[in-house]
């Protein structure tokens, strides 16, 4: 029916147009088990530890 060099450029323009900005964050609860998030931590310049570190080296996130 239709020519294998036109399905093809409908795949490219509909991968190109797919921009994944339907995609939302899963809340913590909603995970699997296994799966987890974890988000970059905020390094120091001065002393390259996370800016979270706490008196015994641990990392405290804030939601």
């Amino acid at each position: 029916m239709y020519s294998r060099s036109f399905r093809i450029i409908i795949l490219v323009v509909v991968l190109l147009t797919a921009d994944g900005s339907n995609i939302k964050p899963k809340r913590c609860t909603e995970l699997l088990m296994g799966q987890y998030r974890c988000e970059e931590p905020v390094i120091s310049p001065q002393t390259q530890l996370p800016e979270t570190c706490e008196r015994d080296n641990s990392i405290r996130g804030y939601l």
